[in-house]
């Protein structure tokens, strides 16, 4: 998947950083499992905890 983002916002944030929030928002959202979350950020389950 790729998500076009205006460059502001692309300056502000690291990819790592992006699809940390992404996770976070979906897991708080229970659209995930933490362990879906997890690797959707690139962390282990403990990290992303």
């Amino acid at each position: 998947m790729t998500l076009t983002l205006p460059e502001e916002i692309e300056r502000q944030f690291t990819p790592e950083d992006l699809k940390l929030h992404l996770a976070l928002g979906m897991f708080l959202d229970n659209r995930v499992t933490l362990g879906q979350a997890a690797a959707i950020a690139g962390l282990s389950t403990n990290e992303f905890l």
